[in-house]
């Protein structure tokens, strides 16, 4: 059995117990969850920093009177866990409905969650790791911050802990041991440029803010479909790493080349909303002079801003976000749960922003 779900066992078998009466000894743990002496000295340790009991030298280990206090006050304590969730940006408009989807599950499991924000930096990521694990938290979920094996040192720290956790949305390739949750991005590139090839669109772009995993996975489903369909990429239509709030000036440079797109795949949906922004300065009517799509699936501000809607990949990060949880649920609660990635397909959700190209009315 895990540490984790015997040290949950433990509480649970200790929570009637009254203020300052003596625990069970280490060596009736050993024996009755069939641990070591070093892995119960790991748990007590735990139960200790978190106020659950104290310690007297060559007595033994007592109920604290204040953990006895909030057990009487809320209820049995012994069935709460404790989840860190750490992404590189709350303000990512995709978080939303994946906390969703995660607390679905844990409101049924009486769990809390924190979430913390390392800002993509290796280094904020660890100091944040650590912090956690020295909090004695029960679970993580993680999104890697976006750079190479630097991050193994992280990863593995927590490996070395006992903590159970589950990378979510981004892959980690040197660490197959960790389940994974992740999205089929190639998946969605292909059948967002598919689309539009289906529309009539010929001369696709396809865009995206920086070079990484997920930017490129979308890129090559962008290439399949145009391959599929015997066309060859053309270079100056595909912008990858484009810096921040200079998506507009892209568009607009590739939509004034004397061949210019007549489409455009954005990685992002406000990616999307800076190509609107480009054709309309240039006078170019959306869908009847150049098709748009996006990816994420955010668009009711895109709704309020434009008089249409706009067609983008729904990345199903709900479904995600729940498999995330079940999965961490598992590692904590299973002698010997099973290490999987699971790929989750995205949609199409079609608006009116790619309904095919128009002749313009002379």
């Amino acid at each position: 059995m895990h540490y984790i779900s015997v040290k949950q066992e433990l509480i649970k078998y200790i929570s009637n117990l009254n203020p300052n009466e003596r625990i069970p000894s280490r060596s009736f743990i050993c024996g009755k969850w069939k641990i070591s002496r070093k892995t119960a000295d790991k748990i007590i340790a735990e139960m200790q920093s978190e106020g659950i009991v104290y310690c007297v030298k060559g007595s033994g280990t007592f109920i604290s009177p204040k953990r006895y206090r909030e057990w009487k006050t809320v209820g049995n304590m012994a069935d709460k866990r404790h989840w860190a969730i750490i992404i590189p940006d709350l303000s990512y408009s995709v978080y939303p409905k994946a906390f969703a989807g995660i607390e679905s599950f844990t409101k049924e499991h009486n769990i809390d969650f924190v979430i913390c924000q390392t800002g993509d930096d290796v280094d904020t990521e660890f100091a944040m790791i650590q912090r956690e694990i020295a909090s004695c938290i029960d679970g993580l979920i993680i999104v890697p911050a976006m750079t190479t094996t630097e991050n193994f040192r992280n990863y593995d720290y927590i490996v070395r802990s006992g903590t159970p956790f589950v990378f979510w949305q981004r892959s980690v390739d040197y660490m197959p041991n960790v389940p994974q949750m992740l999205l089929n991005g190639y998946y969605g590139g292909y059948i967002a440029t598919k689309h539009l090839l289906d529309k009539g669109y010929r001369r696709i772009a396809y865009l995206a803010p920086e070079r990484f995993r997920s930017s490129m996975d979308r890129y090559m489903g962008y290439c399949a479909a145009l391959q599929e369909a015997g066309i060859l990429e053309e270079l100056a239509w595909v912008s990858i790493g484009i810096p921040e709030n200079a998506g507009r000036e892209c568009a607009k440079d590739m939509l004034m080349l004397p061949n210019a797109p007549d489409a455009f795949v954005c990685y992002v949906d406000s990616l999307a909303a800076e190509v609107v922004r480009a054709a309309q300065e240039l006078g170019l009517r959306i869908s009847d002079d150049v098709g748009i799509i996006g990816f994420e699936g955010v668009t009711s501000w895109l709704d309020e801003a434009f008089s249409f809607g706009l067609t983008y990949v729904d990345i199903n990060r709900f479904a995600s976000g729940l498999a995330a949880a079940q999965t961490l649920w598992e590692l904590m609660t299973q002698d010997h749960p099973e290490i999987h990635t699971r790929i989750f397909a995205p949609k199409l959700c079609v608006h009116n922003t790619c309904c095919g190209k128009k002749e313009t009315q002379s």
